[in-house]
Order: C-alpha cells, then sequence, then structure tokens
C-alpha cells in the first residue's frame, strides 16, 4: 500500500500570525495542515455537517472556544476586530500598512480620485467625525475641498465598503428629530489609528468607541442572521440620542415609545 511522503514544503509563520494554504483540489492541503497542527483544533468546512452547523448558527465557533481568553475592551478599541489586527503583536504597525494599501491600491491605483493627499486628509477627519451628524461643509473645510467633493469621498467610502451611512428613525411625527444622517467607518481600530486615539475607560473617546464597536456587532448580526433589518438612530432636537435602534421586523406591534426598541442611548 502506497503512502503519503513527507512533503518538503515549509511555511514560516510570523508570531500570531495567519495565512491562506491555496491549490487544486486532492493536493494534500488538509493533510498537510492535520500533520503539521495537529495540537490545534480544526474546523473542516468541507465536511457538510460541520458547515451547517457554522452556517445556521455562526455563535458556534464562540461557544465552542468559550474558555478561551475574552476580549480585553480597550485593547480592541486600538487594533479593531479584522482577524490579522487583533491578533497581531503590534496592530499599529499593521493598521498604518492597511490604510498605506487602502490609499495605493484602491484610491491611487484605480485612479478613483487625482488629489491623493486631499483624500487621506479627508479619510483622517472622516475618523474624528465617524458617528457624528454629517456635515458635509465642515468636514470639506477642514480636508481643505469643496463640500461637494466631500460627499464624493464618502461616496467613495462607501463603494469601496470602508464605511457606511446610518439613517435618521422618521416615523415619529410629533417630535421634533434630528433628519440628518450619520456615518461610520467600518472598523472601530481603523477609526481610532485614523483619528490618532487611544480610548481609556470613562473618556468620550471611549464612549464614541463603543458606539462604533456596538454598531459593528449590529451590522455583522444583520449580515449574518437578519438582512431585512432596518438599523437606524434617533435623536430629538435637544440632543437625547438613541444612537442605534432598529425596527422590529414583521412584527404586528406597533408603538410611539422608543423604549419597544433595544437601544443604546446617550445625551448631549
Amino acid at each position: 500500500m502506497k503512502k503519503i511522503k513527507k512533503r518538503l514544503l515549509n511555511i514560516q509563520l510570523p508570531p500570531e500570525r495567519s495565512a491562506f494554504l491555496w491549490g487544486p483540489r486532492k493536493t494534500g492541503k488538509t493533510y498537510w495542515i492535520s500533520s503539521h497542527f495537529s495540537e490545534l483544533p480544526l474546523i473542516d468546512l468541507l465536511k457538510t455537517d460541520v458547515f451547517a452547523s457554522y452556517a445556521t448558527r455562526p455563535s458556534f465557533l464562540r461557544e465552542r472556544y468559550r474558555d478561551h481568553h475574552g476580549l480585553v475592551i480597550e485593547d480592541v478599541f486600538i487594533s479593531g476586530l479584522l482577524p490579522p489586527h487583533y491578533v497581531s503583536v503590534d496592530p499599529i504597525q499593521d493598521l498604518r500598512s492597511y490604510v498605506a494599501d487602502y490609499l495605493k491600491e484602491e484610491i491611487a491605483v484605480e485612479a478613483v480620485v487625482q488629489n491623493i493627499p486631499a483624500f487621506a486628509e479627508f479619510l483622517r477627519v472622516a475618523a474624528l467625525t465617524s458617528g457624528e451628524l454629517l456635515n458635509y461643509t465642515n468636514i470639506g473645510r477642514e480636508s481643505g475641498v469643496s463640500a461637494k467633493v466631500v460627499r464624493n469621498y464618502f461616496q467613495i467610502l462607501e463603494d469601496t465598503l470602508l464605511g457606511f451611512r446610518v439613517q435618521p428613525w422618521r416615523k415619529v411625527r410629533k417630535r421634533r428629530l434630528i433628519e440628518t444622517e450619520k456615518f461610520y467607518l467600518f472598523d472601530v481600530g481603523v477609526t481610532n489609528y485614523l483619528s490618532r486615539r487611544t480610548p481609556k475607560m470613562g473618556t468620550p473617546e471611549f464612549g464614541h468607541s463603543f458606539e462604533n464597536f456596538m454598531l459593528m456587532e449590529l451590522k455583522a448580526y444583520q449580515a449574518y442572521r437578519n438582512p431585512e433589518l432596518d438599523i437606524r438612530y434617533w435623536r430629538t432636537s435637544t440632543g437625547f440620542e438613541v444612537t442605534s435602534s432598529w425596527e422590529i421586523c414583521k412584527s404586528p406591534l406597533k408603538s410611539k415609545d422608543p423604549s419597544m426598541f433595544m437601544t443604546l442611548t446617550r445625551g448631549q
């Protein structure tokens, strides 16, 4: 009976890094991983029952490894939750490279904009104002470009999946509500790196970061479990705000009371 010989392939991964192992089918990728990382848990999504378990219940991953050290929230606000950054021993360096690659590969190479320095400065200002009411004129003033250009820049961020808008709640007629949309960058680590923040517990920066983090979780839930979920914010003209609210879809219950919605609130 023929036996599989030891491969000459030798992959030396840096500490705390991940990698993809590419190759045609039946060339021994799974065997190589199993033989070289036998002491680590293996999740084989080629097995139908394993794939079905994670596809129908993504939280199964967290439940399976609940004994793993939990999140240190201040560390998350620095690194963000992009996997290579979260496990990195030097997340700031990785974030610096990420932003540089974004400006080079997504913006410069694709010739999306002509003025790269202006767009880079806009990106910093967009991070500083992430989660605030959009004011194109003020952002343009800070970035050194016109309000019209700022609108185009925000659309570029959306098109390249670096951020998203949150629309205001508009179904309450008897209260004076703010009807200006908000914009959030997609990762709290990227946001804080660009805005040069190091949030600490008890500071306003920590509050903004926590809001960004929770909205990331809501967006993930929306993508995984309920694509029809309508995420909005609710804010009165006096500054009382529900920073992340979502409509209870397909519910016969009708109420004008904002407490009927799961919320995060803050007062201005």
